[in-house]
């Protein structure tokens, strides 16, 4: 029974040691739990850190090629300025050169203007501008007096005008008369060429029915001759034909006779060759056939 007690009791503080064990196990493994609680909530704060780190990454590499594409245009421009300013160089260096080209032009001009207006011209030293007015003035009197004697001969070359104008028009519906006369002679003259071709066609269907008319004259008169005989052979043959006709009738008489006789002659065959038990009709074929049997009855009697 001690030992009994003693195995309980050693159970029970087994038991003891067990639950403390137990309840170790469990503050570890709530502890491990928080541990792996905190470890995922680290593991998300780094996945959403790297999140961030991809988003901030594309956000930079987007900027860098924007700060790439802005450089490019960037040295693009600068490549356009530089060419600008090149151009614009050799502009200013075509603009000097065309200035000077200019003031040797103008000092041409000079010169030659001088030398129109007959002053005397030195590259130091100019004419004055009166004299040059007073030159110009003179020339402009003289260009209005030629302007002026333009106009008049401008005025006199217009009325020659007006009359060469009206002469051509004149011309022209004379020209226009003469050919719609002429239009006029050749349509009569075709219209004449016309009518003698239908006289002459005329004269030839005259003559041509004048010789009809006398072939037909002479027809008329062969036909009245034949007439006149041809009523005389009418007349004999009309006697012919009544003389014929009377023969016919007579002829007609003749055979009707004839054939009442050969229809008395055939009925009275008829009887003849008719039996006492067969009739036999008064027709021609019937009675040579009945003639016929009794002629091959009597053959056959007489054998």
């Amino acid at each position: 029974l001690q030992e009994t007690k003693n195995l309980v009791r050693s159970r029970d503080q087994r038991i003891v040691e067990l639950q403390i064990e137990a309840e170790q196990l469990l503050e570890q493994a709530a502890r491990q739990n928080a541990i792996v609680l905190s470890l995922k909530e680290r593991i998300q704060e780094l996945e959403e850190r790297e999140r961030n780190l991809y988003a901030t990454q594309g956000r930079n590499e987007s900027v860098l090629h924007g700060l790439q594409r802005d450089l490019k245009y960037h040295q693009e421009k600068t490549r356009e300025y530089e060419k600008k300013i090149r151009q614009l160089e050799q502009t200013v260096s075509e603009e000097v050169e065309s200035r000077e080209r200019a003031r040797t032009s103008f000092q041409e001009f000079t010169r030659k203007l001088a030398n129109a207006l007959s002053v005397e011209y030195r590259e130091t030293v100019h004419p004055s501008p009166e004299i040059v007015i007073h030159k110009v003035e003179e020339l402009v009197q003289e260009a209005n007096r030629v302007r002026t004697k333009n106009t008049n001969v401008e005025a006199q070359l217009t009325t020659v005008e007006v009359d060469f104008r009206s002469c051509r028009d004149a011309l022209d519906r004379v020209v226009a008369e003469k050919e719609q006369l002429q239009r006029q002679v050749s349509s009569q003259l075709i219209d004449l060429d016309r009518l003698r071709q239908d006289k002459e066609c005329v004269e030839m269907r005259y003559r041509v029915a004048e010789r009809e008319l006398n072939e037909l004259r002479d027809k008329l008169l062969n036909a009245n001759r034949s007439i006149s005989s041809a009523t005389g052979n009418i007349s004999n043959q009309e006697a012919l034909i009544g003389q014929l006709r009377e023969d016919l009738m007579q002829r007609d008489e003749k055979y009707q006779r004839v054939q009442a006789e050969l229809r008395h002659l055939l009925e009275s065959l008829a009887m003849l060759v008719s039996g006492p038990n067969r009739f036999i009709e008064s027709h021609e074929n019937v009675i040579k056939d009945r003639i016929r049997e009794i002629l091959a009855e009597n053959k056959d009697q007489a054998l």
